[in-house]
């Protein structure tokens, strides 16, 4: 018997779709082809334990599984949950009409519980193309309200091989694994406190013009440097900016919510309330830290960004660290004290300045000492002291 299901592998910002064929025949062996690497060459011994360890029966026949299409190179471990439900059916241990309708991924351990994928979005973003019901995986991110939107494909969270197969058999979803799919109160809700966490503009007293001034770059997504004496309220509002800025567009959506999606991200929460992302930063800052770990992917997705607002369709390598720069794509990168970071840093940041990727918002002192102007305090910089602070931050940094 010929079984074939759906499932997707992720690479950073792209989901590749992986179509699995699995055939039970006359003859023994199990045989996997379509370029699939060691990882998944090595899974059937997971496999095999997960389907005895569930009280389900291996079928002593000839398994042929065939990864398509045959061009990709197949890597990871999240079709293994398909590979383990695609031998069931073909086996005819349950029935295959609901199979159709669903992306299915995951990894199994060798008691059939299913390892939680911490980038569901990716997932769920391919099963809306290609026009699924659905995706069955388990996840840490299930209570995520924008995975839950009645736009998207439907989040089906199965914690076991055992709970997968009576989902495919009832079309049932386990009450269990999937409460958490439920958000506790409405969206609005959950959205007005993700920005109460940040606090309000208006618990600010006073500071007109600076408010004003924080309002407009805020509106029109304006890069922004304030001076002024330590103590006036500069940290302050600027911490308080995410309560102004615009919810997050459709546009820049699959971009956002994609770079987001691990569940190691600080701010997967708000972000997927529709809260841009926000990021403080204190000097010193390093290049790796503002680029990541490969700068050459971090200049492709801020000039794709900028000019198509299109996620790739290609995969493309992922970095283990992000990086500041793709962090804050589509929000505000806030730097303190932005004087005391070195040129060279201050230079790096000149590309997605340009590019207004994100906006940049930093501080700093209007001297040395930080009197300078103060209406109570006096200053006791010297002139050429002055001087050479003024020229701390370059022309070009300062025009943008």
């Amino acid at each position: 018997m010929l079984v074939t299901l759906q499932s997707g592998l992720v690479q950073f910002l792209h989901a590749t779709p992986i179509t699995v064929e699995v055939s039970i025949t006359r003859g023994i062996k199990y045989f996997i082809v379509g370029l699939a690497d060691t990882a998944l060459k090595e899974s059937k011994q997971r496999i095999y334990t997960a389907i005895k360890n569930t009280q389900f029966h291996w079928p002593g026949q000839r398994i042929t599984i065939n990864l398509a299409p045959t061009t990709t190179r197949k890597f990871g471990t999240l079709l293994e949950l398909p590979i383990a439900l695609g031998v069931l059916a073909a086996s005819g241990q349950f029935p295959t009409d609901r199979l159709k309708d669903y992306l299915i991924a995951g990894t199994l351990g060798l008691d059939g519980a299913v390892v939680p994928i911490e980038q569901p979005y990716q997932l769920v973003e391919l099963a809306r193309r290609l026009g699924k019901k659905g995706v069955v995986l388990n996840t840490y991110s299930a209570q995520y309200t924008y995975l839950n939107d009645r736009q998207n494909a439907a989040l089906c969270a199965v914690r076991s091989l055992k709970e997968a197969v009576h989902f495919f058999q009832t079309g049932q979803l386990p009450a269990a694994a999937n409460a958490a799919l439920r958000p506790p109160q409405s969206p609005l809700g959950l959205w007005g406190q993700e920005r109460a966490a940040f606090g309000c503009f208006s618990e600010v007293a006073g500071q007109r013009p600076l408010k004003r001034a924080l309002e407009v770059a805020a509106a029109g997504g304006h890069h922004a440097l304030l001076i002024g004496p330590p103590g006036v309220g500069k940290t302050m509002l600027c911490d308080r900016l995410p309560s102004i800025l615009p919810p997050i567009n459709p546009y820049e959506a699959p971009w956002i919510h994609g770079l987001h999606a691990s569940g190691t991200s600080e701010m997967q929460p708000s972000v997927f309330q529709n809260l841009r992302p926000f990021l403080k930063r204190s000097p010193p800052l390093t290049k790796r830290q503002l680029l990541g770990s490969l700068p050459e992917i971090s200049g492709k997705v801020i000039q794709q960004f900028r000019k198509a607002l299109v996620p790739f369709d290609t995969p493309v390598t992922a970095p283990k660290v992000l990086g500041d720069v793709l962090a804050t794509l589509g929000g505000v990168y806030f730097i303190d004290e932005i004087h005391t970071t070195s040129a060279r840093i201050r230079d790096i940041l000149l590309q997605p300045m340009n590019e207004y990727t994100q906006q940049l918002i930093s501080i700093m002192n209007p001297c040395h000492c930080g009197n300078f102007g103060h209406h109570q305090r006096e200053c006791r910089c010297t002139a050429s002291s002055l001087s050479g602070y003024k020229r701390l931050l370059s022309g070009a940094l300062l025009e943008r």
